[in-house]
């Protein structure tokens, strides 16, 4: 389980770490809440409470780093 605790300091590294959510199919909306994202299999949230808090933090660093991370999902994972 990724806990989604290692800072991002790179435009690199923010790209990787989009990279990782769409490759261990995690990735989701980044406008939204983690907390909101569901299994659609299950019915339960995809993120528990640890990795929701340090996946806000982690899109917070995606944001600094990448001026548009939308036009890069858009980009390489359509």
């Amino acid at each position: 389980m990724n806990n989604f605790k290692e800072e991002i300091g790179s435009a690199q590294e923010a790209k990787a770490f989009l990279t990782f959510l769409n490759d261990s199919d995690q990735l989701f909306h980044l406008d939204e809440d983690p907390r909101d994202i569901i299994k659609n299999a299950t019915g339960l949230r995809l993120f528990n409470e640890e990795q929701c808090t340090n996946l806000e933090a982690r899109l917070e660093e995606v944001f600094k780093y990448l001026d548009n991370p939308f036009e890069y999902i858009i980009e390489y994972f359509n």
